[in-house]
């Protein structure tokens, strides 16, 4: 069972990978394929997602947490673990962590939490607030790195750094991650390298 669930695995990165050169054979993606062959490198077949924890929540149930946050963008079938795509957590601080199918989703999410653009309770009791998490705090540590850098460009080794802090919990390689995200970042130099794109986000 393990050799067909890995053979699977492998069929699904190769078709990825596929489907990055023939989108377009020119574009500086197509040279990843290369890095990760020679990396032996084999995908696990789960979705990438790009989840957020929110906070303060209170009665609200999953079916009103999805309606609420549905439209900053699509919410993934499931989490990256194969967990439910959005998740509330009991306690003494009710939470949940809702997985979002695009990072530019997620970062919307945040961002109208951040504003107090979402309030939780029949009689709006609390003002939602919410941060990045597992992949999507990733893509947001990535670019705060690049920004960083000259020409917002870092060596493979300086992302490997920041993807390697077990307290990002990844579920996926992070070229897995990064790859979900072309409008933000592009590889150069064979694919040694990640370059941060000027994106709206940015703005």
């Amino acid at each position: 069972q393990k050799a067909s669930e890995a053979k699977a695995a492998k069929q699904t990165i190769d078709d990825s990978l596929r489907n990055i050169q023939s989108h377009d054979p020119n574009s500086p993606w197509a040279s990843i394929v290369t890095y990760i062959k020679q990396d032996g490198y084999v995908s696990e077949s789960r979705t990438v997602t790009f989840a957020i924890w929110v906070g303060n929540v209170l009665e609200e149930s999953v079916d009103e947490l999805s309606a609420i946050f549905s439209k900053f963008g699509k919410i993934s079938s499931s989490s990256g673990q194969g967990f439910p795509p959005i998740r509330i957590f009991d306690g003494q601080n009710k939470c949940a962590i809702i997985n979002f199918t695009h990072f530019e989703s997620a970062s919307r999410a945040i961002e109208a939490c951040n504003d107090n653009d979402i309030v939780f309770g029949a009689d709006s009791k609390a003002f939602a607030t919410a941060q990045p998490y597992g992949s999507t705090k990733l893509i947001v540590q990535l670019q705060e790195l690049l920004r960083g850098k000259p020409r917002s460009v870092a060596p493979f080794s300086d992302v490997e750094a920041v993807a390697n802090d077990p307290r990002l919990k990844l579920d996926h390689r992070w070229l897995d991650i990064v790859a979900k995200c072309p409008a933000l970042f592009d590889v150069v130099a064979r694919g040694q390298r990640l370059m941060l794109k000027s994106s709206p986000l940015d703005a």
